[in-house]
This record gives structure tokens, C-alpha cells and sequence, in this order.
């Protein structure tokens, strides 16, 4: 099985919590100065905006930085803690540090589009409750193109211009409540790829 890993750094990440529980721990009176409630939602979506990073394949970490990408999931809160989702991912990377071409205008970009579900569990931290850590693994379907692939010799067509393979992305999220049903964070993903890059196919 072959795999190329991508590691992810978020810039910006957005919560909104919907439809919550009406059972909550903690479920006393709280001013600014005592806990939060835990409070648990049937469902929320979560938007990130973040910027890829090739890691593992080293000519496609040489070759290869990233843009920028989007993602969103959907979630829906199964038990206390435990949630299950949807997930979809649109990210673009362009081509750098090429040697050899000198005289040669390329500049290719590879878009990926992932989908698939993912489960997890999250847990409140801190004595006030404002600050929500979580963990999930999502599996699903990758469908990756490249635009404006071309070769030196015009009257060669490239290799290869889009593939699919699976993917497997386990996550660490950190998120600061700003209200009780809105936070803003940062996350952490490492993608694998049951696809081995090959820079001589493009």
C-alpha cells in the first residue's frame, strides 16, 4: 500500500453549536466569574480555513506548497461526548522550486477534493469551562486534479491529470468558547494517501 502524507496547520477554525441538549452538566446559574455549563448539542457544523503542508513524499515536499484550503463537517452529538459527522475538503497547491526549466513557463496547480465521515468524542477544559479540546479520525474518498499541466515538447500530452484513492485524517482540534453556542480555535491534521506521488507522471 503506498501513502503520501499531508500535514494541515489551521490559520482560523468556527464552531457554531445548534439545536442544543436540553440536558447539560453543571446546569447551575453561572456568571462570568463561576463555570459554564457543559453544554452538549445535538448537532453543529464546523468551518476551517487552513493551509496545507506536504511532509512525508520528498519530491512532492520539494515540489509541491500549499495554497490554501477549505474544509467543513457536519456533526451530530451521538452520546455525552461522542460525536459522529460528514466532512468535505477543497485545497490547492501549486507547484515551486522546480529545477530544470529554466526558459519554461510552468505552473501547474493540483486540486484535491476530499469526502467522508468521521467520528470522535470532545471534552471541556479549563475551571471555567471555555475551552472545548477534541479528537476524531475521518476516512472517505479522495478525487485529485492538476490544471495547467503541460510538457516542454508540445506534442506530448501529460501522463496523468486526475486519480482517486482513499484517505484516512485523524485531527486534534482546540476551540475558545465566545459565546455559549459559537467558538473560534485552531486544528491540527495529518492525511494519508493510498497513493504514492510520482513527479515523472506530471
Amino acid at each position: 500500500m503506498y501513502k503520501h502524507l499531508l500535514i494541515v496547520l489551521l490559520l482560523f477554525k468556527v464552531i457554531p453549536a445548534l439545536a442544543q441538549d436540553p440536558s447539560t452538566e453543571n446546569a447551575s446559574c453561572s456568571t462570568d466569574d463561576s463555570p459554564s455549563n457543559n453544554e452538549f448539542f445535538w448537532f453543529s457544523p464546523r468551518v476551517s480555513v487552513t493551509v496545507p503542508h506536504p511532509i512525508a513524499n520528498g519530491a512532492f515536499k520539494k515540489n509541491f506548497a500549499g495554497v490554501y484550503e477549505l474544509s467543513a463537517s457536519f456533526d451530530i452529538m451521538v452520546l455525552k461526548g461522542a460525536f459522529i459527522g460528514a466532512e468535505y475538503t477543497y485545497a490547492t497547491l501549486k507547484v515551486t522550486g522546480l529545477t530544470g526549466v529554466a526558459n519554461f513557463n510552468y505552473n501547474p496547480l493540483m486540486h484535491i477534493n476530499n469526502a467522508g465521515f468521521r467520528v470522535g468524542a470532545q471534552k471541556y477544559l479549563g475551571v471555567r469551562n471555555k475551552v472545548i479540546f477534541t479528537a476524531a479520525v475521518a476516512a472517505g474518498m479522495n478525487w485529485t486534479n492538476f490544471e495547467k499541466l503541460k510538457c516542454k515538447d508540445s506534442t506530448i500530452a501529460p501522463r496523468l491529470s486526475k486519480y482517486s484513492t482513499p484517505y484516512v485524517k485523524p485531527e486534534i482540534n482546540i476551540y475558545f468558547l465566545v459565546e455559549s453556542n459559537f467558538a473560534i480555535g485552531a486544528t491540527l491534521s495529518y492525511s494519508l494517501y493510498k497513493r504514492k506521488f510520482d513527479p515523472a507522471e506530471i
